[in-house]
């Protein structure tokens, strides 16, 4: 049997739509379709049925799925024998720019250091494509705090964060600001869509109203912005420590109360038959957790 029949089956069974699974392959859709025809005269069966949306697999397609996936991994692992001497090349990491502003420089030289015959290329994401982008193989890996709950997805968490305030200007009492001066201030606010952020929405809950007089969607250049104003901005604080201390900002606790949310990583299910890739992610999680951590205990 042609084992690019069995690498067609295999996508069909985890795209269950012809398109999606053509992208994943890399080849055109009348390919997959004769393909399938193929493996419909092998089989003696339809294999897949068309539903509303795509396809959905018969049971004689379940019931070969296994075998199919077998006989992948076997090819795969032999693969993997044969080339462990050679490079592993490039590892595309997707990430918030709050993530990289923190940990970025860390996972480089801890990369470098472990597996020097690759080079990372970080590329920037947000929650609402990160998934789409795991999943199209932009990203190998993608750390961030939304977006992955896709069901194609292999996800875990690292640890959680928690958000910060920073501005040029310190609190009128010196140490920390006080809720009616945190309202009094006008505010840089950071976010994908501009229009509203994690403080707004614990002021509906809580009452009040901040005033903002700028938005945008990056915090790499949060501390050039609120550079010779008396702006806040309250953004994870990961990053708002090492922009107050390359900037010199003030750091202060935000007075409106905001929850600690999660950090994960994830990589797309059909990328764990790649061992090199595997063992990379797992040695990002165990930094990530390693320096989560360690910033919990400063918060």
């Amino acid at each position: 049997m042609d084992l690019n029949l069995f690498k067609v089956f295999d996508a069909l069974i985890e795209e269950e739509n012809a398109s999606r699974a053509a992208v994943k392959l890399g080849i055109s859709q009348s390919a997959v379709s004769a393909a399938l025809g193929r493996l419909r005269g092998v089989y003696n069966d339809p294999l897949f049925i068309r539903v509303q949306g795509g396809l959905t697999p018969t049971s004689r397609a379940i019931e070969i799925k296994p075998h199919v996936q077998d006989v992948l991994n076997s090819v795969s692992k032999s693969l993997e024998l044969s080339q462990a001497d050679k490079a592993i090349g490039f590892i595309k990491l997707g990430m918030s720019d709050d993530i990289e502003i923190a940990y970025g420089a860390i996972i480089i030289k801890a990369l470098r250091e472990e597996f020097p015959e690759i080079r990372p290329i970080i590329k920037q994401s947000f929650s609402d494509v990160t998934a789409t982008l795991l999943l199209d193989k932009s990203f190998d890996i993608a750390i961030g705090s939304g977006g992955l709950s896709n069901s194609r997805l292999q996800r875990q968490s690292v640890g959680q964060s928690c958000y910060l305030t920073i501005s040029e200007t310190p609190a009128a009492n010196g140490s920390i600001f006080t809720r009616e001066e945190f309202l009094e201030r006008e505010h840089l606010l950071i976010s994908s869509g501009g229009l509203v952020g994690a403080v707004d929405e614990a002021l509906k809950v809580t009452g009040g109203r901040r005033k903002i007089a700028a938005s945008t969607t990056h915090f790499a250049t949060t501390d050039l912005l609120l550079a010779g104003t008396d702006y806040v901005a309250t953004i994870p604080a990961h990053a708002a420590r090492v922009l107050a201390q390359r900037s010199g900002l003030f750091l202060s606790d935000c007075p409106v109360p905001l929850k600690p949310y999660p950090i994960e990583l994830a990589v797309s299910k059909t990328s764990l038959r790649d061992a090199n890739l595997v063992r990379i992610s797992d040695f990002i999680s165990d930094i990530l957790r390693h320096l989560l951590k360690a910033d919990t205990h400063l918060s």
